[in-house]
C-alpha cells in the first residue's frame, strides 16, 4: 500500500474524480446499513469531526506495481466510500508463482489457499481421518 497524499500517482494515471460517485457511495453505505457499522466501530460520523486527506471526490483505485516501479494493472472503483477493491484473483495472478501463499488455511485471503485447504480436508475425511 502506498500513501499518495498529493495525488501524484492519481494525476499521472488520470484516476477519475466525481461528486456523483461520492453520492452513490454514500447512498450505498446508508442503504446497506453501513452507517450503523461505522457508528458501532466508534468512527466519528459527523462531517465536522472528519479530517480528510486529499480531495474527497477522488474515486479509489488499486494499482499493481512491478519490481521496476511500472504500474501493470489498475482497478478503479465505481463509487467512493463503499468497499470496492481489485478482485483478489487479479492480484494473485500478478504474484510470481514462487512467491504465492501456500499456507492452505481456511481463513487465508488467497482463494487458492482456501480451495487447497478444502480439498485436503475432504481427502482426509474420505480416508477416515478426523479433521476438527
Amino acid at each position: 500500500m502506498l500513501g499518495d497524499k498529493k495525488g501524484k500517482v492519481y494525476n499521472t494515471y488520470h484516476v477519475k474524480r466525481s461528486f456523483g460517485a461520492v453520492m452513490r457511495g454514500s447512498l450505498k453505505t446508508i442503504r446497506s446499513g453501513g452507517m450503523k457499522e461505522i457508528k458501532r466501530a466508534g468512527v466519528p460520523v459527523a462531517a465536522h469531526k472528519l479530517k480528510p486527506e486529499g480531495k474527497l471526490d477522488v474515486i479509489p483505485a488499486d494499482f499493481l506495481i512491478d519490481e521496476n516501479g511500472i504500474i501493470v494493472d489498475i482497478y478503479q472503483a465505481k463509487c467512493v466510500g463503499h468497499n470496492e477493491f481489485m478482485p483478489w484473483e487479479r492480484i494473485e495472478a500478478f504474484i510470481p508463482p514462487g512467491s504465492k501463499c501456500k499456507c492452505n488455511t481456511p481463513d487465508c485471503l488467497s482463494p487458492s489457499c482456501r480451495d487447497n485447504c478444502k480439498k485436503k480436508m475432504e481427502m482426509a475425511r474420505e480416508c477416515g481421518i478426523y479433521c476438527g
